[in-house]
């Protein structure tokens, strides 16, 4: 553990101990509270204004499709197709040939697929 971890929690300690100095922020927090809330209002609302901003927002949008969770269907109604994929896949026999089948089946809904070879080297083996 080193020093400047211990200090910083005895430090932690002593603010929380110390009655006087919970009292003062006390005292402080509850009457100031309608400034201090109308401030971090505003903060908020500049904040959120400066989104508008190209060189604040580095070009990043919000997905319309995050804004629709009602959009989602929870039910899959197509079962018999995918019973159908499964008892396809279970049928390949080795890994080689599951492999090909993924691949063949996403090029055919059109997806892009890509393969990428990895090679794990583990010591002591």
């Amino acid at each position: 553990v080193s020093t400047q971890s211990t200090g910083t929690n005895n430090l932690r300690m002593k603010l929380l101990l110390n009655r006087s100095r919970a009292k003062k922020l006390q005292k402080i927090l509850t009457t100031k509270n309608n400034a201090i809330c109308a401030l971090l209002y505003v903060a908020g609302v500049v904040g959120i204004a400066l989104f508008a901003d190209m060189r604040v927002n580095q070009n990043s949008f919000v997905s319309e499709n995050a804004l629709l969770p009602g959009y989602v269907v929870t039910k899959y109604k197509q079962q018999s197709s995918a019973v159908s994929l499964n008892k396809e896949f279970v049928s390949l026999s080795d890994r080689a040939s599951r492999h090909s089948w993924i691949i063949s089946k996403l090029s055919q809904l059109g997806l892009e697929v890509y393969t990428q070879n990895f090679t794990v080297t583990r010591p002591n083996r």
